[in-house]
């Protein structure tokens, strides 16, 4: 998905540097929420099965704080990736093109990129 998004936003910045208007279809817009909800989908699953699977034995192994720190890790990761739900389904009503919309874009790209460090 955010190697997608990069794709997207590389795109933009030279059909722009051209002069030419939509370098993005909205097609491509639709495919990477699909695609950004569905990896959402498997990264939640993947931590409830951490949290249940993982993480009891971890803590009868006497690892007390390991838990706490990466179920904190969990709880800062679930609004940001609302956020990037969000900012998903903002590009699906602006105009494609537009300063707005590739402004969206690029601060999509941030965000995902802050969430896969």
């Amino acid at each position: 998905v955010a190697a997608k998004l990069a794709e997207m936003v590389k795109k933009g910045a030279k059909k722009a540097g051209k002069g030419r208007n939509v370098a993005v279809e909205g097609a491509e817009v639709r495919r990477l929420g699909k695609w950004y909800g569905d990896a959402m989908e498997v990264m939640l699953e993947h931590a409830r099965m951490e949290e249940r699977v993982l993480f009891p034995d971890i803590q009868r192994a006497s690892f007390p704080g390991v838990c706490d720190k990466v179920q904190e890790q969990h709880g800062k990761h679930l609004p940001m990736m609302n956020g990037i739900k969000e900012d998903i389904k903002t590009l699906l009503t602006l105009e494609l093109g537009s300063a707005l919309f590739y402004e969206v874009l690029v601060n999509l790209s941030v965000r995902l990129k802050a969430l896969q460090v």
